[in-house]
């Protein structure tokens, strides 16, 4: 397992080369302790071009924030999964905090963006995403 190096940069990569890779998931000064071949780190390291390619690349400047509370949330899990102490307990938790757990963070995520767009946006945003559920303004959103 390559260790990266600290927020200040340095450490290694995938390849042990200890170049800059792109993405959070794979950037050196992210510090995480991540196999190089976990399928995630092919999906963050390629995300940016994904965003690039269909004419949002400045989604890449948002990425740390997102890694950020991406950690947070990942910290929280082994307090979680340390409630138990025999191996079915443990397992069950994991499954428990992977499945169910990544719906609620994505339901959690949507309603956070239903607020955040609202105090952005005001009044000015309502209305754009009636009946669409999860939208500013929609149906979950009261008028």
């Amino acid at each position: 397992m390559a260790r990266t190096g600290g927020r200040s940069g340095g450490g290694l990569t995938e390849d042990g080369s200890g170049g800059a890779a792109r993405g959070p998931g794979a950037a050196p000064h992210r510090g995480r302790h991540i196999r190089p071949a976990h399928p995630s780190v092919e999906a963050v390291a390629v995300a940016p071009a994904a965003f690039r390619d269909v004419g949002h690349g400045e989604f890449e400047e948002v990425l740390d924030a997102c890694a950020e509370a991406c950690e947070r949330i990942a910290a929280a899990d082994p307090a979680f999964v340390g409630r138990h102490a025999e191996v079915d307990g443990i397992v069950a938790s994991v499954v428990i905090g992977t499945v169910p757990g990544d719906a609620v963070l994505t339901a959690m995520r949507r309603l956070a963006q239903v607020d955040a767009s609202a105090r952005r946006y005001g009044e000015r945003g309502r209305g754009s995403g009636r009946g669409r559920p999860g939208v500013s303004g929609g149906p979950d959103t009261p008028s």
